[in-house]
């Protein structure tokens, strides 16, 4: 990487300007792009190592940038890192615990989920996700519909993944089902149309499975998801995402596997 550029954004960060982190976090998205996977593992581990000499204003500043950095770390990428991300998180959590400030104990607890759902490697991980998502629920509560159905959604999604790498798989599915039916709820009377065949879709991507697990009924379940996802999709004008539905419907009513 061009040494001018590290040291501008390094120069951004300990100026304590606001744009810091998201000029890294656009440099590091052009490095992933471009294939640099090496010079974003090294952006990323430089202001991992720097992190201390930041002058941050306030605690909350700091729990922000924490959180911030958790997320980009807690994604896929060159420069992903678990347990990196994990510290952070807990770090930003505390600062928010401490002050009250729940709605972001809420977000931090939902972003910490995504990363064990993202990165994590064993049937732990998951489960301790899945755990997360519920505290989360704690906070986001009815009074908090759309955060509430983002973290519902996750959710569901989770549970199907942890059903995948358990020996008893089917009342993770009905939990999972359950999840996202209720994701679909908020989202249908938020009139959330893209987040609503989002949903839509992973219901029937849950439901596929369950008619795999030997549950009676959920294959025709699963296509009428994938239908309602279809049509969900073109109200949007998303032709690209109906069709793949469309097909995931006609492949279950086959019998062929949707996921």
């Amino acid at each position: 990487m061009d040494g001018d550029l590290r040291d501008r954004l390094f120069g951004l960060f300990l100026s304590g300007s606001p744009e810091a982190f998201r000029a890294f976090f656009h440099l590091e998205e052009r490095l992933a792009e471009e294939a640099r996977d090496e010079e974003a593992r090294a952006l990323s581990d430089e202001l991992w190592r720097r992190l201390d000499e930041l002058p941050v204003t306030s605690d909350a500043a700091r729990a922000r940038l924490f959180h911030d950095f958790a997320v980009f770390l807690g994604a896929p990428g060159p420069a992903a890192h678990l347990l990196r991300a994990r510290k952070l998180f807990a770090g930003a959590r505390a600062s928010w615990e401490a002050a009250g400030e729940e709605s972001d104990v809420a977000r931090s607890l939902h972003n910490e989920a995504n990363a064990l759902v993202n990165l994590g490697s064993s049937a732990e991980d998951l489960a301790e996700a899945i755990g997360f998502y519920e505290r989360a629920l704690l906070f986001r509560t009815e009074a908090r519909a759309i955060a509430r159905s983002v973290t519902l959604h996750n959710m569901g999604t989770g549970l199907r993944r942890l059903a995948e790498v358990s020996p008893e798989p089917a009342p993770l599915l009905l939990r999972s089902e359950e999840a996202l039916l209720a994701a679909i709820a908020i989202r249908e009377a938020e009139g959330l149309a893209e987040g609503l065949a989002l949903s839509l879709f992973q219901l029937g991507l849950t439901r596929e499975a369950s008619a795999r697990a030997g549950r009676a009924g959920a294959g025709e379940a699963a296509r009428e998801a994938f239908e309602a996802a279809a049509e969900a999709y073109e109200r949007i004008g998303r032709a690209a995402e109906a069709d793949v539905a469309r097909r995931c419907a006609l492949g279950v009513a086959s019998g062929r596997p949707a996921g």
